[in-house]
């Protein structure tokens, strides 16, 4: 279907002078209200613009067309952006809207007659109608409030759709440049002007219900108004702008009072006129209105026009006029009664302070009126203030506990009725929090009439709380104590302690004790009540007299722990003076937990050596095994690489020095593994008579290569007495460890000697003359000495004295670097002890080293 542009401009244009006229009313109307008067600027604009669009087919017209249609579009959409601000009540930044807008018209008067260009004329028309309809749009979200929130939605749609029509056109024309004849019924053509014809009625009709809703809300909040105003009639009604006190309304009252009229008041602040005889009351007023929205029955000093100062008892809250804070407020002169409450104060006063000090509520009946008058103390007794209190009789019945409640109107009426002197009573009243006070009531008739009727009584409240909840804790206390004393599982005993005639303690005797006491003792309550210790205990000791004594008299607790005889038991105790003269024991069975704890005392010794020993053993797997794997290793590499290129004097060298490294790989496994089986008690130990010639013998065969490798000679004196009683195993390790180590700490061409009963020179440690061996097997009276000496590097004598130290084990590189787990000698004091032997040395450093070691020569 083809569509006449030119039609559709013409229907468009007559749309925007319908709006013309619906804003012109809108504008007239609601004079009050900003915006409507912009708006009706840009439908003024929109409808001339878009009927100077058809004058562009009037060839003599047509730039002068182009120029205004484009620039009066423009700034009618200006114009609604202004609008959108001043309905907000917004501040214009008219440099901004100044700049943006004649921007547009140097840029489009240049590309019109300049450079006559209708591509950028239009491209530059689209970007500033997009930009300037997104920031309407942005403005109007960024100020809605909730009473128009629904409208204010509607008309961001409508704008950013509105924005983004003339964004696409944007891109089109950006993306595919070119020259458009806008009375084309081209689509790009028509989402202008379809734009200008739907989306323009639209927002329209968004802008009359804005403006409704402001028109609603003003309506609603001047209605409340002036409600507020009237309904505070006769005291002197008032408004005035909270932030600087400005007047904005009062009523004739408040002229009446105050002797201002309107004209008086009007553009001018409180504090202007002095209103207040005590500028800092407003702070006060501003702060309370601040905090809680509310002002109440304040009596503050005002000055009036003639400069009197009158007392007005002030109530103010917090409203809110076009949405800016004010304060309306509404003050009774209360000044002639301010002067009699004055003098009937004076004459109370001195009555108050009476019953005041004595701390007592002080109430007036009269029986005829049922009215009950009661003073300031009786009201705070129970946390009200007097204001809050009813002057009738329902509502102290209403205040007394539902269960008092019969016997407190009992008593009044038995005193009513002469029963009784005076009315005296106990008991609980509500107080303003929910709880209730215990409370002495005491009251007499003091007046009847003619005919003896009683017509009024009088009597005081006492708070007896304190005194009432330290009885009844008193009692509860009590209750508990005897619970507890029955149920304790600890044993309890009361004592009381007896003096000699120095006033010295000499005894004590069992005032009473719990059932805990005769399971825990055996003891018997009837066999001890009223009875000393010493009838009963007569082994006790006077150190416990005296000791509890002191806690009696002088009243410091102790606390121990005590081992009975008497019971074979320990016992935790602890002792205490209740009062002067007397002492308590509470004390529980403690054995199970002494054994536990000597148990457990035990097994952490035992467990902190298991500890070292395994991380003595995993720094010997992960350290010390290393060095003769990587030598056997290297040696091997070595020869698989040259086996071809070596002469056979290499590979024997090569391959002595790999079964060298290989045998005291072997010895150094057998020694972890023994040390660690002796470390889990898992070596047998099974002693027999013994040759040590062939032992000894045995030994050094199999240490010999290891020598030869260095040129070390081994010599060996045999012995014909040389028989021991020993574990072989056991001593063939022992063995092969000392000699072992002096091979490692013994230079080239060195001598190691081994011998049985050789004579050796006295020390502090061992004196052979005098030599008696004791093991767990027996006692051994002649023991054989077998010693292994070298004249190697020597030891230096710190470290001499911790050599045989199982917690301090040292590993030293030998004369060739040879490595050892330091473990040897350990194991060697371990199996040496335990044949119930001793093993030491005598060393010189740099001159060698001579190791001893006894072992029994026969099983006695």
């Amino acid at each position: 279907m083809n569509i006449d542009i030119r039609t559709l401009i013409l229907i468009t244009g007559i749309s925007h002078l319908m709006q013309v006229l619906v804003f012109y009313y809108q504008f007239i109307t609601n004079k009050f209200i900003k915006g409507p008067g912009w708006w009706l600027m840009w439908s003024v604009a929109e409808f001339i613009g878009f009927g100077i669009i058809l004058l562009r087919g009037i060839p003599s017209l047509l730039q002068l067309a182009i120029a205004f249609q484009n620039i009066i579009i423009l700034l009618g959409t200006v114009f609604i952006y202004i609008g959108v601000l001043q309905f907000f009540e917004k501040k214009i930044n008219l440099k901004f809207i100044l700049s943006f807008f004649s921007s547009f018209v140097v840029l489009h008067l240049s590309f019109l007659f300049i450079k006559d260009d209708i591509y950028l004329r239009t491209l530059l028309l689209n970007v500033f109608l997009s930009a300037i309809a997104f920031l309407t749009a942005i403005t109007i979200f960024n100020n809605k409030t909730s009473y128009i929130a629904s409208t204010a939605n509607f008309s961001i749609i409508l704008f950013s759709i509105h924005g983004s029509i003339f964004s696409y056109r944007t891109i089109i024309l950006v993306l595919d440049p070119f020259e458009s004849n806008m009375f084309a019924p081209t689509f790009f053509n028509l989402t202008q002007y379809f734009d200008a014809l739907f989306l323009g009625l639209l927002w329209t009709f968004g802008f009359i219900i804005m403006i409704n809703h402001r028109l609603n809300l003003d309506i609603s909040e001047a209605k409340t108004h002036f409600e507020q105003i009237f309904s505070t009639s006769p005291d002197a009604a008032l408004i005035t702008r909270l932030n600087d006190g400005m007047f904005v309304d009062c009523n004739e009252n408040f002229t009446k009072i105050f002797g201002y009229s309107k004209d008086d008041i009007s553009g001018k602040t409180t504090l202007d006129i002095n209103f207040w005889k005590n500028p800092a009351d407003r702070q006060e007023l501003v702060r309370m209105i601040m905090k809680s929205g509310v002002y109440e029955n304040y009596e503050l000093l005002f000055q009036r026009k003639d400069g009197i100062i009158i007392t007005g008892l002030m109530s103010a809250k917090a409203i809110t006029l076009k949405g800016i804070p004010h304060i309306i407020s509404v003050t009774r002169d209360i000044s002639d009664r301010k002067q009699v409450e004055e003098v009937l104060k004076e004459s109370e006063q001195r009555l108050q302070y009476v019953l005041k000090g004595s701390r007592l509520g002080f109430w007036d009946w009269n029986l005829i009126t049922n009215e009950i008058k009661r003073n300031e103390q009786w009201a705070e007794m129970l946390g009200y203030k007097i204001d809050e209190v009813e002057f009738t009789v329902m509502q102290w019945i209403d205040l007394v506990h539902p269960d008092d409640r019969a016997m407190a109107l009992e008593s009044i009426q038995e005193h009513i009725k002469g029963i009784t002197p005076m009315h005296r009573i106990e008991y609980r009243m509500r107080t303003s929090d929910g709880q209730y006070k215990w409370i002495l009531d005491q009251g007499q008739v003091v007046e009847w009439d003619s005919n003896h009727r009683i017509i009024r009584m009088s009597g005081t409240h006492t708070d007896i709380t304190e005194r009432k909840q330290a009885e009844m804790a008193l009692q509860e206390s009590e209750k508990r104590y005897r619970l507890l004393f029955q149920n304790l599982s600890s044993g309890f005993a009361l004592h009381e302690i007896i003096l000699n005639s120095n006033g010295k303690p000499c005894d004590y005797r069992f005032l009473e004790i719990n059932p805990a006491f005769e399971i825990l003792t055996g003891l018997k309550a009837t066999d001890l009540i009223g009875k000393t210790t010493l009838e009963v205990l007569p082994n006790t000791e006077p150190y416990w007299i005296e000791t509890y004594g002191k806690v009696a008299l002088t009243g410091n607790p102790i606390t121990f722990e005590n081992y009975s005889i008497e019971f074979n038991k320990y016992y935790h105790v602890n002792a205490y003076s209740p009062e002067s003269g007397k002492f308590a024991t509470i004390f529980h069975d403690i054995s199970d937990q002494k054994l536990f704890e000597a148990e457990l005392q035990n097994k952490n010794e035992e467990l902190i050596k298991v500890n070292i020993d395994k991380d003595r053993f995993m720094s010997i797997l992960a350290h010390d095994l290393k060095s003769p794997f990587n030598t056997i290793l290297g040696y091997l590499n070595l020869l698989t690489e040259n086996i071809h290129e070596y002469d056979i004097d290499k590979i024997e060298k090569q391959i002595a020095i790999i079964n060298n490294s290989a045998q005291n790989t072997y010895f150094l496994m057998e020694d972890i593994l023994l040390w660690a089986r002796s470390k889990s008690g898992k070596i047998p130990f099974e002693p027999k008579e013994l040759n040590l010639n062939t032992i000894c013998k045995d030994i050094i065969e199999i240490l010999m290569p290891n020598a030869s490798t260095k040129n070390i000679s081994i010599n060996y004196d045999e012995y014909d007495e040389a028989v021991a009683f020993a574990d072989v195993d056991m001593l063939k390790t022992i063995l092969r460890n000392l000699i072992s180590n002096a091979i490692k700490f013994t230079n080239r061409g060195g001598t190691v000697n081994v011998a049985v009963n050789r004579p050796i020179k006295q020390t502090s440690e061992f004196n052979q003359s005098n030599l008696e061996i004791e093991c767990k097997d027996g006692k051994y009276n002649s023991s054989q000495i077998i010693s292994v000496a070298d004249n190697g590097i020597g030891i230096v004598s710190e470290i001499k004295d911790k050599l045989f130290n199982i917690m301090q084990t040292y590993s030293t590189k030998g004369t060739t670097n040879e490595m050892g787990t330091g473990l040897g000698l350990s194991l060697c004091k371990e199996f040496v002890e335990r044949h119930g032997g001793e093993i030491w040395v005598e060393s010189e450093f740099g001159k060698g080293s001579t190791f001893y070691f006894t072992l029994a020569k026969s099983n006695s």
